[in-house]
């Protein structure tokens, strides 16, 4: 499905990128040689990056890998064996060493061949165009169409999933609490994450037209990354911090993305326009240590750097500080337990031992989330497996689980679990069902 698509269009994108690399090097220089030659000569080895803000980039970039919706979508969401990560492990950083392999030569080339002033983003585009390759500049073309479509369908995807999951089919089932039993779920999943897709799409197309969609992509990116990095403190408290609480993760959050938004986001759209031009020069409230890029008076830091360290100092202080003066409640606890001591002990019974489904409910309900088809596949697949004829499999602990991993999906895991509990006679979802819920 997506994830073939999507490395289809990895595949594109690296084979446009090297062929556009090879034509620079052999092409249009003389070989290895003289590009290294060029380079000597050109004023890149006068340009280096400052050790702070290298720093900054290495750790928003680590951050980006782990916390960027699009790529939990494809590392969790969409990864259904874990062995794969082994593989990923070393793949993934040959294909970025490949796709960074001729960055430098085309940066160097593009200098001296093109006009001043040309675009750097559209260096792979431009000097195939300049020198009469229109074959190769289509190439090129379809590999950054590829790379765009990519990015922007993953990460609409992701973002509507969490939306729909986590906002809009909570609310329609505390609305509408017989919703499980007498209505389709699909058709208000399928609802929710389209008017989500259109809805993210939308907002990405305004704050490029705020912007004056002038800024180059990688600015734009690091924004970005930084905005996602504000869940980092609250994702490693949770992993390894058994005394980590909710209010101290939403005091975190808030804080952390207030600050961001005053000292990267709102900055973004250029002086005057988000934010007065007054509160450049004289802070906000007229306070100078209240300006967005010399927050409480620290001045002359790099504007990355400024907001990554103010904005992530800022919510990790938040998060313990809400953490050590509120009393986390017994399911907090259970969760905190959990997620820090995953990897100990043995797994518990199971979670479904209890109670009675009938199979025929449990498929309807299925139908209703997964479709028709999709559901009559798993139910056979699983009554194949217990070695029954039909498509009814016995609604067993370990079948159970699976169709709960399986509505999880769509729905999110927490909803799963809360409509499989009403259909195998636990109406309530107790502390133990959220700590089993939690323990995923």
């Amino acid at each position: 499905g997506i994830v073939t698509a999507i490395a289809v269009e990895a595949v594109v994108k690296l084979v446009a990128l090297l062929a556009v690399g090879c034509f620079v090097v052999w092409g249009i220089a003389g070989g290895v040689g003289d590009i290294i030659a060029r380079i000597d000569t050109s004023n890149l080895p006068a340009w280096q990056v400052e050790p702070g803000r290298w720093t900054g980039l290495l750790f928003l970039s680590a951050a980006a890998v782990i916390t960027l919706p699009r790529m939990f979508q494809v590392m969790v969401v969409e990864n259904d064996d874990e062995g794969q990560l082994a593989r990923a492990s070393w793949a993934f950083p040959l294909y970025l060493m490949l796709m960074s392999l001729f960055i430098v030569p085309i940066a160097v080339v593009g200098l001296d061949r093109l006009p001043a002033g040309a675009n750097p983003d559209m260096f792979v585009l431009t000097l195939p165009l300049a020198e009469g390759q229109g074959t190769l500049a289509m190439l090129a073309f379809l590999g950054g169409f590829s790379s765009a479509t990519s990015m922007v369908i993953v990460e609409s995807l992701a973002l509507a999933t969490m939306i729909s999951n986590h906002i809009v089919i909570p609310l329609w089932l505390r609305l509408r609490p017989q919703a499980t039993r007498n209505e389709d779920l699909r058709s208000v999943v399928l609802t929710a994450r389209r008017l989500a897709i259109g809805a993210v799409l939308a907002l990405g197309y305004g704050y490029y037209q705020m912007s004056g969609g002038s800024a180059a992509l990688a600015a734009i990116g690091l924004i970005a990354f930084l905005g996602a990095a504000q869940v980092l403190p609250a994702l490693i408290a949770g992993l390894f911090w058994r005394g980590a609480s909710r209010t101290g993760a939403m005091l975190g959050l808030i804080t952390g993305f207030a600050v961001w938004s005053f000292t990267s986001f709102l900055p973004s759209f250029g002086t005057g326009a988000a934010l007065p031009e007054a509160v450049f020069t004289h802070g906000l409230f007229g306070l100078s240590w209240l300006r967005p890029q010399a927050l409480f008076g620290i001045e002359g830091l790099d504007p990355l750097l400024h907001a990554m360290f103010w904005s992530l100092v800022l919510n990790a202080t938040m998060l313990c500080l809400g953490s050590l003066l509120s009393f986390p409640g017994p399911v907090e606890r259970l969760q905190g337990a959990a997620f820090v001591n995953v990897f100990e002990g043995e797994v518990g019974p199971q979670r479904w031992a209890r109670g009675q489904a009938e199979p025929e409910a449990l498929l309807t309900m299925a139908q209703r989330i997964l479709g028709e088809d999709a559901a009559l596949a798993l139910f056979q697949a699983a009554a194949r497996d217990q070695g029954r004829d039909g498509f009814l499999p016995d609604p067993t602990p370990g079948f159970l689980d699976a169709l709960e991993a399986r509505l999880a999906g769509s729905v999110g895991a927490a909803t799963a679990h809360a409509m499989l509990s009403q259909l195998v006679g636990r109406a309530t979802v107790t502390v133990d069902d959220l700590m089993a819920v939690a323990s995923e």
